[in-house]
């Protein structure tokens, strides 16, 4: 996830510039053809903390590929929940 990817380049930019092999289990959702799924993944204020501390060229890249944005529509059936953040989110 998120959290791994992170990981992954501390490990690559550190001083002993490890060499970091990542792997995901589950299949590129992007592939499902016929997919109704949304895999959007938002950025809080930690999220984004823990990237800019990585180093500001990696957040300016994330950002650049994201949305920032202050409300969600989550669907769960036949219901839909409006949720508002008080500082915007990235998604990317």
């Amino acid at each position: 996830g998120p959290a791994g990817l992170l990981l992954a380049h501390y490990l690559m930019s550190s001083e002993k510039g490890y060499d970091v092999k990542v792997l995901e289990k589950r299949n590129d959702p992007r592939s499902e053809i016929a997919s109704v799924r949304s895999y959007s993944l938002g950025l809080g204020v930690r999220g984004r903390s823990a990237i800019k501390g990585a180093g500001e060229a990696l957040w300016e890249r994330v950002k650049s590929a994201g949305v920032l944005c202050d409300k969600f529509s989550l669907h769960i059936g036949n219901r839909v929940l409006q949720i508002r953040q008080e500082s915007p989110v990235l998604i990317t």
